[in-house]
């Protein structure tokens, strides 16, 4: 399975499938005092969410008359956590990255000519009375809050109310590759997961089987190689303009897809410092 960027630059793009399904958007608005990723995910839309709209837009007109509002339901998935992850006694703690923040404004501004360009997204199912509508209904996943000075933070909002988890405790550090430590992290399956920053691309693997590559990245590619880049399933469906394409390659079979959201979230994370890290080599003449 292959999730393609639509931009080159991760922390502004939409992450969709070969047949132009958006799974995912992350979006980074150009602050000069710091900046905060939000990533989103399409869900279904069906008559039973416009109700809940609808419903929603009757509890706000009977709060503007002075009635009271009923108290809303609690969503299973909201209330769904892992005390491992956000335990403080989490064993893989790092050290802290300061001006984390400063780097992805640098990065930012490097790469601000693809803030633009998102769209809001349009389902190629949309003719399909079998498939869920999928156009324009976006869910929050997560947040990524860059500090300049101290540790970044990390929020997902499907556990709890969403609290920030300093990238500290979120992830821990092993090994050591050409841009500084690899980053570990737990996931909601109390699985332990580590990305491995390599010279071009991340690649995550599970600690208990770190020789198995789960995920993937494959950077955009350009000229003669993009057609050795580009999946055979994908150029068979004749989709000429994923040649080449920046993707993510998801191993099935493995599970990886149950924790899709933290999939998604750490490696916005990890490919934003390892890109840095490369940008910072490349311009003192280190590679």
């Amino acid at each position: 399975m292959h999730i393609y960027l639509s931009s080159s630059f991760q922390l502004n793009a939409r992450y969709h499938t070969a047949d132009g399904q958006v799974l995912y958007r992350t979006q980074t608005p150009h602050k000069g005092t710091g900046s905060i990723t939000t990533i989103t995910k399409v869900v279904p839309s069906d008559p039973s969410s416009r109700l809940a709209a609808a419903t929603a837009s009757s509890s706000d007109a009977n709060a503007e008359e002075g009635e009271e509002e009923p108290e809303p339901e609690p969503n299973a998935a909201m209330q769904h956590a892992s005390s491992k992850m956000w335990s403080p006694n989490n064993p893989f703690r790092s050290t802290s990255t300061p001006g984390a923040g400063a780097d992805v404004l640098a990065e930012l501004e490097e790469e601000q000519g693809h803030a633009s360009n998102l769209k809001p997204s349009t389902s190629r199912y949309a003719d399909d009375p079998d498939m869920p509508d999928m156009q324009d209904v976006y869910a929050d996943v997560a947040q990524v809050k860059w500090s300049w000075f101290a540790s970044s933070a990390v929020r997902y909002f499907s556990r709890g109310e969403g609290q920030d988890v300093s990238t500290d405790v979120y992830f821990g550090k092993t090994g050591f590759g050409p841009y500084g430590r690899h980053r570990t992290f737990t996931a909601s399956n109390n699985r332990q997961y580590k990305w491995k920053l390599g010279w071009w691309t991340p690649t995550l693997v599970d600690l208990a089987d770190p020789s198995t590559p789960l995920v993937k990245f494959h950077r955009k590619r350009y000229g003669p190689i993009m057609r050795k880049h580009a999946p055979s399933s994908d150029t068979a469906a004749g989709d000429k303009k994923l040649l080449g394409q920046a993707s993510l390659e998801v191993v099935e079979g493995h599970g990886t897809q149950a924790i899709l959201d933290e999939v998604i979230t750490t490696f916005v994370y990890v490919e934003t410092i390892r890109k840095r890290r490369e940008r910072a080599s490349r311009n003192s003449g280190g590679g």
